[in-house]
């Protein structure tokens, strides 16, 4: 028999959909641009990434063509990425905003 509480909790572990993972996490990436300052960048698979702001004073500095890879950190909420750039050794916490 489902209780109330059961069906409840039924219905919210349904609704919580997990957010899609970007599909090309690894190695071979590079710069495409760099937007707003560092806030975003642009990957050369067209992906936006908006960076953590306290991260944004390196990845202005970044230009395009540098190399790039990407790896899920399980940061904190919403930069779950990494983003390393291979061409000056540097990593910031990034999150996936769209293909």
């Amino acid at each position: 028999m489902l209780t109330a509480a059961m069906a409840g909790l039924s219905v919210a572990v349904l609704s919580q959909t997990p957010e899609p993972r970007y599909p090309g996490v690894g190695p071979g990436h590079y710069v495409q641009e760099t937007r707003e300052a560092g806030r975003f960048l642009v990957l050369e698979d067209k992906s936006l990434w908006e960076i953590a702001e306290s991260n944004r004073f390196v990845t202005v500095e970044w230009q395009p063509m540098e190399g790039i890879s990407v790896r899920f950190a399980d940061g904190e909420a919403p930069f779950a990425y990494e983003l390393s750039n291979t061409d000056r050794d540097e990593g910031v916490a990034a999150r996936w905003v769209r293909r």
